[in-house]
């Protein structure tokens, strides 16, 4: 199991991170958004890291969001 960094943004900023473990790519990508989901309000967007692999970005242009 993969243990991968969400990191939560508001405007373009780290605001917040959560360690998401799971099996694979698309199962980290789905929990990722389900977190995301819950705090929506509070944040502008999501970025999954697995160590220096950027697998996904949301919304595609997060960091330059306000």
């Amino acid at each position: 199991m993969k243990a991968m960094r969400c990191y939560f943004l508001r405007n373009g900023t780290i605001r917040a991170v959560e360690v998401v473990r799971c099996d694979s790519d698309d199962a980290a990508i789905e929990e990722a958004m389900r977190l995301y989901d819950k705090s929506r309000y509070e944040f502008g967007g999501i970025e999954l890291w697995d160590g220096g692999r950027l697998v996904h970005q949301y919304p595609a242009d997060v960091r330059k969001s306000a």
